[in-house]
């Protein structure tokens, strides 16, 4: 399968100092962080199928203060 990739020319630059140095091409760089992001992507989403999570939930963070205040903690 051929992909066509629009890089900024940053990325590009970064990407072919790389390639250069390391005496492999773009591709396999581009082939090996899409598997690396897959795999990260696919086990977050067991992760999240495990817990229970459905594509609504969100995580939030919430201030220490607030949920001492709302559980009627003392202040330490």
């Amino acid at each position: 399968m051929s992909i066509i990739l629009n890089l900024p020319p940053e990325l590009e630059s970064r990407l072919d100092a790389l390639a250069r140095d390391a005496d492999k091409t773009r591709e396999d760089y581009l082939v090996d962080a899409l598997e690396r992001y897959l795999e990260e992507l696919e086990n977050y989403n067991d992760a999240a199928r495990t817990s229970g999570l459905t594509k609504g939930d969100r995580m939030g963070t919430f201030a220490a203060d607030a949920i001492r205040s709302d559980l009627e903690l003392e202040d330490r």
